[in-house]
């Protein structure tokens, strides 16, 4: 069913590769549906659904999870961790407002983790921390909470505090409703606070009560007067400070266990920005000028293309948020970056590889539009009575670059064509033909990203190649002058050809390859040059000693 824009909430889960993403994701979805979990051993989970994915046991594509939970619709948006397909990543980064950012409190603040932050925080993203894997042994929670602080900022805030003796973790105490829960070996059931746990937590809880103060004046005097905060004043002062960015919740649990995430899910909906509480997109009409877009539904529709999927079978998909206004099917919409009009005949939401057909969503809401030729990611969709581009993200170039050899030369041809619809759905992926070398040069991030790309060119197509290094073009030159004579004798039956040309070569002092002439008085007729020159020029293109 379709939901309103202000009971959307649209989540993108980043972390360190192996800090249990796709197992919270997972997790998250069980829990509100009240279905069994996959695990990635098993590989059955929701978001890690291709066969590369299955058989590396790591994501490697954004997947899309809706789940609906107590009469909201929360889109969680599951991204790889690997720095190899970070493109995955900054797609989305400009359209979602929320975000989980998940730590292995065993392994506590890796490179992955403080990067995304960073991502995080340059985009303006309101953020949640989870501290995952607390069921696990030695782990040192102060010692990482103090590290997150330090690195991460101070407007890292603890709004849970865990449970536990010695090294087992068995719950939490909700610092913000004073509850305490505790992991019974099934489910989380309420109990009192212990009295030797009282003071940390009041403490805690007058921490986040004063930063709730410092939103609005009159709540600052009503808090230093003595008085205590109703629970509706500290949920509207966090839910702003959570959106300014000023405060970033921390939250602690076990995806494995289930221990902490329906309180997740309240803190998610309850704190973070809803479709309607974003600030208006800053776009262009077709004339160049700048006017806003307000994610609402009464404005004129628009939408941003950020996931392109393919599938060798069934086409293109196209992953978009509506940034404005509704769409319904049968809808006509206009491409400004291919000027062509389409009908939306297929609209469906997805829930990682399950397409559920949907008749209408509003502003805020992700949706997959399928059979839209020619519409690729960072492309706009709009009304086609008030078009406008939305800027398309920034995606790094390919810094890594290797030759492929099909090993079946009747694959050759193949092999061209199946690069290149990969690059519909891999916006940093380069496909090139050395001219000089002739090798075929496929580039991307890493070796880890190609050999991903390489994997899928042997799914989808059946095409094995081999990978090679890339030749390298080495450069010829001369470093002084010298003089040789040139012939070209030619017999074809009846009068033959015959010319000598007496070449002088010399440093040009630049990189550049010149030629000049330097007859006189007309003993050379000039239209015998040009085929000098042509022939001189074709001669430098090969080196006389690397060839």
């Amino acid at each position: 069913m379709p939901y309103e824009s202000e009971k959307i909430r649209n989540i993108i889960f980043l972390g360190h590769q192996g800090s249990g993403k796709t197992s919270l994701v997972e997790s998250l979805a069980a829990l509100a549906y009240k279905t069994p979990k996959g695990s990635i051993e098993r590989k059955n989970t929701i978001s890690d659904y291709t066969i590369e994915e299955k058989n590396r046991l790591s994501s490697c594509n954004m997947a899309i999870v809706p789940i609906e939970y107590n009469g909201y619709k929360l889109n969680l948006i599951d991204v790889p961790g690997n720095d190899s397909f970070v493109y995955e990543i900054i797609g989305v980064l400009d359209m979602i407002k929320g975000a989980v950012l998940v730590i292995d409190v065993q392994k506590g603040l890796e490179v992955g983790t403080i990067k995304h932050y960073n991502f995080l925080r340059k985009h303006g993203v309101p953020t949640f921390i989870f501290i995952n894997k607390l069921d696990k042994e030695s782990i040192k929670y102060e010692e990482l909470l103090e590290n997150i602080k330090t690195k991460l900022g101070k407007s890292a805030i603890s709004f849970v505090y865990p449970l536990g003796k010695l090294d087992t973790f068995d719950g939490f105490i909700d610092i913000i409703s004073l509850k305490a829960k505790r992991h019974n070996g099934t489910e989380c059931v309420e109990e009192p606070i212990h009295d030797d746990k009282k003071e940390k937590i009041m403490e805690l809880h007058n921490v986040i009560a004063e930063q709730v103060a410092v939103t609005d004046e009159a709540l600052l005097e009503k808090f230093f007067s003595g008085e205590t905060l109703t629970k509706e004043e500290i949920n509207t002062g966090l839910h702003a400070a959570v959106l300014a960015g000023d405060l970033t919740p921390i939250l602690v649990g076990s995806a494995l266990k289930d221990i902490g995430l329906d309180t997740m899910l309240d803190m998610m909906i309850t704190y973070l920005p809803n479709p309607n509480e974003l600030k208006p997109y800053v776009v262009k009409d077709n004339h160049g000028n700048e006017i806003v877009r307000n994610t609402i539904s009464s404005d004129p529709f628009s939408a941003y293309v950020f996931k392109t999927m393919l599938d060798q079978y069934k086409g293109s998909t196209n992953i978009v948020k509506v940034m404005s206004g509704t769409l319904s099917l049968g809808d006509e919409i206009y491409c400004p970056n291919t000027q062509n009009t389409f009908k939306v005949s297929q609209m469906f939401f997805l829930f990682g590889a399950k397409q559920t057909p949907i008749d209408k969503v509003y502003a805020g809401d992700i949706v997959a539009l399928a059979k839209l030729e020619g519409i690729t990611t960072g492309y706009t969709l709009c009304d086609k009575n008030n078009p406008i581009t939305y800027p398309r993200a920034k995606y790094p170039t390919a810094v890594y670059y290797r030759a492929v050899v099909v090993k079946n030369p009747k694959d050759e041809e193949k092999l061209g064509s199946s690069l290149n619809k990969l690059q519909i759905e891999d916006p940093i992926l380069e496909v090139s033909r050395n001219t000089e070398t002739k090798q075929l040069l496929i580039g991307g991030l890493s070796n880890s990203h190609l050999a991903y790309v390489l994997e899928r060119i042997q799914n989808m197509y059946q095409i094995s190649v081999d990978v090679v290094p890339p030749k390298i073009n080495y450069r010829e030159t001369i470093r002084k002058e010298a003089t040789a004579p040139g012939r070209y004798v030619k017999q074809s039956g009846g009068s033959g050809f015959y010319g000598v040309v007496e070449m002088k070569f010399l440093p040009s002092g630049s990189d550049k390859n010149e030629f000049s002439e330097e007859i006189f008085g007309g003993s050379v007729p000039k239209n015998y040059i040009p085929a000098v020159e042509k022939g001189f020029f074709e001669s430098v293109n090969q080196g006389l000693l690397a060839g």
